[in-house]
């Protein structure tokens, strides 16, 4: 079953092929508000403002038991500083994958994003 959901930090898609994308893009995430603190989100909220990046940390990962774990996205489980094309790429690529890719093969799929 697909569906939204929002740590206050950014957001994670999971669609029904059982994949996962995060975007993650307030305070202490790879991206332009690194520096600002963990609580930046909920600060920027509480005035009435929104989090605000032209950049942000993603991660992808299968929700399957027999394999959870974070698929190396150049070097590391997260890549940072990813732009909206980026992310978008990311999305469509991860969204019309098969539920039965592993995450070596999906590892293989993102990799010709960032060539």
């Amino acid at each position: 079953m697909s569906r939204f959901s929002n740590s206050g930090r950014g957001f994670h898609l999971t669609f029904d092929n059982n994949w996962t994308v995060s975007v993650q893009f307030s305070g202490g995430h790879y991206c332009d508000n690194k520096e600002e603190h963990w609580n930046f989100a909920q600060k920027q909220i509480a005035k009435g403002d929104s989090v605000r990046s032209s950049n942000a940390e993603i991660a992808v990962w299968s929700n399957r038991i027999s394999d959870s774990d974070l698929i190396w996205l150049e070097g590391d489980t997260v890549r940072g500083w990813t732009s909206a094309n980026e992310v978008a790429q990311v999305i469509h690529k991860v969204s019309t994958a098969k539920s039965t890719l592993t995450s070596k093969q999906m590892t293989k799929r993102l990799s010709i994003i960032w060539k």
